[in-house]
């Protein structure tokens, strides 16, 4: 995960697939749902729902096999969210149960990771209230436990999320002061903190991420600068077939830009 999250998306997959098939020769369940465990969070940042799904159901089944409470709520979260994100509205309950099972063991590490994941999908799913409130708390939580692999990332979703309440206050369909131009810059204050979050951790694929969220904004607020991507773009040395990378290239090629890449 490391790997991935510090700029090299190719050996982080390399490293996975061995560790995986190690786990798998080793024959010893624990080992087994810890590799699928981290396969499953490895697919969801890359943006792949499918393999994350593949991967959050092989642990969640071993989990669940060999009564491994606290991985059975991994489990849960991370293929609800994997189901949510393909369309299914189950996996937010799904989410929400493994969720609040988990907090019943009294763990605090990767929680703050786990909320963003459910705020992600709640937003998607219009529930902005819930979501909001989800990812303050994971914020809080993140700083308590020094979690801070997590932080870049739940900047975005909440820059995502004031983007999401804009379009609907424009479409009258949410009630409220604010204006969309003014949760626009507060998204825009998200991507900026989340960016400068990744350049202090020197996790190049975060701060791909978040120039791409960036771009895509100020290209709605009518600068359609992209140096700062172009920049972060060509410290890449591998990972071009990931889904945020060819989105970068797309942007920079001057085509059009995949939706829904984030």
């Amino acid at each position: 995960m490391a790997l991935l999250q510090l700029g090299y998306p190719d050996r982080s997959a390399e490293r996975l697939s061995g560790g995986l098939a190690l786990a798998r020769e080793l024959g010893h369940p624990e080992t087994l749902v810890v590799a699928a465990h981290v396969a499953a969070q490895i697919h969801q940042q890359r943006g792949e729902p499918h393999l994350t799904r593949v991967f959050a159901k092989e642990a969640l089944d071993v989990a669940e096999e060999y009564g491994f409470s606290l991985w059975v709520t991994f489990g849960l979260i991370e293929l609800g969210w994997a189901e949510a994100e393909l369309g299914d509205a189950e996996g937010i309950e799904k989410m929400r149960r493994g969720l609040a099972q988990y907090e019943l063991t009294g763990a605090k590490l990767r929680f703050p990771y786990f909320l963003g994941l459910l705020a992600d999908q709640l937003s998607k799913a219009g529930w902005l209230d819930e979501a909001f409130e989800g990812i303050t708390k994971a914020l809080a939580l993140a700083e308590q436990t020094g979690e801070g692999y997590v932080v870049s990332e739940l900047h975005l979703i909440k820059g995502e999320l004031f983007l999401t309440s804009g379009k609907l206050i424009k479409a009258g369909k949410l009630p409220g002061g604010s204006s969309e131009l003014s949760t626009q810059m507060q998204a825009r204050a998200c991507f900026a903190e989340a960016l400068t979050v990744a350049k202090r951790q020197r996790t190049k694929y975060w701060e791909l991420k978040a120039a791409l969220s960036m771009y895509r904004l100020d290209l709605m607020l009518g600068n359609s600068n992209h140096n700062q991507l172009a920049e972060i773009y060509s410290s890449f040395t591998e990972g071009f077939e990931t889904q945020d990378l060819r989105a970068a290239k797309a942007i920079l090629d001057g085509n059009a830009v995949p939706a829904n890449a984030r």
